[in-house]
């Protein structure tokens, strides 16, 4: 049976790895509106797109190593992630689930959603 109330959450992810706890809780707060059968779209936009590169090393600086949380994102129904602006600094390899999205797809993404929650 299919919610119709299901609601959609947006999780703008704005931080560099390792740079503080906000990824740390803005992956908490995805699982968790996830598991409550909630509709969550993960954004990485700016630095914070390096937070999909798969060679990090956050215990270095004391923080814990997000890649495992986010190996899971496809357990709680978060399929797909979405990146806005790209880095000059070379090429990077992106996730097979990720879109890249230019001014207007961002826009319409957080238009269209319940709630945007930026970290």
């Amino acid at each position: 049976m299919a919610n119709m109330n299901k609601k959609s959450l947006v999780i703008v992810f704005t931080k560099p790895p390792s740079a503080s706890s906000a990824n740390q809780e803005a992956l908490d707060l995805a699982l968790a509106a996830a598991s409550f059968d909630q509709d969550v779209k993960l954004v990485f936009e700016g630095d914070a797109i390096y937070q999909l590169e798969k060679t990090q090393e956050p215990g270095l600086v004391g923080r814990k190593n997000l890649s495992k949380m986010m190996k899971a994102l496809p357990l709680y129904g978060i399929d797909k992630l979405y990146i806005f602006s790209i880095s000059d600094s070379g090429e990077q390899e992106l996730p097979e689930n990720a879109t890249v999205l230019d001014d207007h797809g961002y826009r319409m993404l957080l238009t269209e959603s319940d709630t945007v929650i930026r970290f």
